[in-house]
């Protein structure tokens, strides 16, 4: 428990904001009145007194303290009402200040915010949290510097038919600037937090997440991921590469893309959605155009002939890294490996995580658009004895390389590729082409419908003739 930390009540912004005792926060509405609405439902669950300092008479669940203005005709006076009641909440309190507009129009605004400054000052030693509540564009000078003293503030925004409320300077990092949808019902404060408008924050238990994750599965057809603007943390390198892929993609299309590891990503995205990552749109997939469900006479002839007449078949011309630029990406990210700080030892390794992640996906990509090219449905499941040729295909169709394959039992292959140029030239104490890992594990997936794992045993890099590769049904 975070002893300075001033709790709403309200899991959500608790979550996300970090007020603390001793300091001030600047609330922004177009209106007063919004801004006083706003505040009763934010702090009716606090952890301590709250009290509203009005001018005007109101109807709130909080204790509200009335500010006679036409009595209280000086600073000073003003000043000093304020000091009583601070002494009158003892030490832990929420004062909501809801009377600086009325001071504004009669005082000069340097004179209100060299009082608030004194105030501020013999705050920070105190257990209270000062609320200040000003309409928006109202005092342009006075708002810039409050903001300023005030070290931080919170704008609530009306621009759309949901209105949102952003941090800056009063929040964990990860949420600085990040727009929050609300609602408020009843004396309840609703912030949207992946899917749902809510104020109590999602625990990420077992059962949460596989209730989230069978939502997603039997939703499917009718789902959108977007972001929801918070940036992701605790992520892995290959997670975090997930994620900026699947973004504002259809689940319809995820599905397709990854038949294999379906419930391992639908897992993933439960997770996301609980932690506010993302959030699941209600969109029904596009139409696509009808296509067959058994392979093309092409295919089957292709499927049929030896490989290395199948792939004198090919139509279209294979699209090969060139070499040299290829050499010259690797110097560069081993380069920037070699110069990493201490604290970052397993950059280089995520380097390569991340090399792989990225052929893996696009080997899926590749592997779909070219079936629905065939007017073949990316729903077909091939064979595993066509693994050898689907991945001779493959492989030379992306970077003109002929692999030999020796089936070692029943759910391990394993890959050669004697004329592999990815590691000419280099030296290493480890195997070097996990390119091509991610390339085997993506058209895999598509093609088979099944898990691989594939791994290079064996690397010219090493000295060896050869690459060799286990690719290994994982059931």
């Amino acid at each position: 428990m975070d002893e300075g930390k001033v709790e709403t009540g309200n899991e959500v912004f608790d979550h996300v904001s970090a007020l603390r005792e001793g300091c001030s926060l600047l609330i922004l509405d177009s209106t007063l009145f919004g801004a006083l609405i706003f505040s009763n439902v934010l702090f009716r669950k606090a952890d301590r007194p709250v009290v509203i300092l009005s001018s005007e008479p109101l109807d709130s669940p909080l204790a509200v303290h009335r500010l006679d203005l036409g009595k209280l005709s000086d600073m000073t006076s003003l000043s000093v009402e304020v000091e009583r009641v601070r002494k009158s909440m003892r030490e832990r309190a929420i004062i909501i200040h809801a009377y600086l507009p009325q001071v504004l129009v009669r005082e000069e605004e340097d004179r209100v915010l060299k009082m608030v400054q004194h105030w501020q000052e013999r705050v920070q030693s105190s257990r209270i949290l000062d609320v200040y509540l000003l309409p928006k564009g109202s005092f342009p000078y006075f708002e810039k510097k409050m903001e300023a003293l005030a070290g931080g503030s919170l704008e609530i925004k009306r621009d759309h038919r949901t209105p949102t409320f952003t941090l800056l300077g009063k929040c964990k990092p990860d949420y600085h600037l990040v727009d929050f949808p609300f609602i408020i019902s009843g004396d309840r404060l609703l912030i949207k937090w992946g899917d749902e408008f809510t104020d109590i924050l999602p625990k990420e238990t077992p059962e949460e997440i596989k209730e989230r994750r069978d939502y997603i599965l039997g939703n499917i057809p009718s789902l959108r991921i977007r972001r929801s603007g918070v940036e992701p943390t605790r992520l892995t390198v290959a997670d975090r590469w997930l994620f900026s892929q699947l973004s504002d993609m259809h689940l319809q299309d995820v599905a397709v893309l990854f038949p294999e590891r379906l419930h391992e990503v639908a897992e993933k995205l439960a997770l996301w959605s609980l932690r506010g990552y993302i959030r699941l749109e209600k969109e029904a997939a596009e139409k696509t155009p009808v296509l067959n469900e058994r392979l093309t006479l092409k295919s089957r002839i292709g499927l049929a002939v030896p490989t290395t007449l199948a792939l004198s078949l090919l139509t279209e011309a294979p699209r090969t890294i060139p070499i040299d630029v290829y050499h010259a990406l690797r110097r560069s990210v081993a380069a920037f490996a070699r110069e990493a700080p201490a604290s970052m030892v397993e950059l280089d390794r995520s380097l390569e995580e991340l090399e792989r992640s990225f052929q893996d996906f696009a080997a899926r990509v590749t592997a779909v658009k070219k079936l629905i090219r065939n007017k073949e449905s990316p729903d077909l499941k091939f064979d595993l004895k066509y693994l050898p040729k689907l991945l001779s295909i493959t492989l030379f169709y992306g970077y003109r390389l002929k692999p030999k394959f020796r089936r070692v039992n029943e759910d391990v292959y394993e890959m050669t590729v004697p004329d592999c140029f990815i590691c000419q030239g280099i030296k290493s104490a480890h195997p070097v082409c996990h390119i091509l890992e991610g390339t085997v594990t993506g058209a895999c997936g598509v093609l088979l419908k099944e898990k691989f794992e594939c791994r290079e045993v064996q690397c010219k890099a090493l000295g060896g003739e050869a690459c060799t590769f286990r690719i290994e049904r994982k059931r």
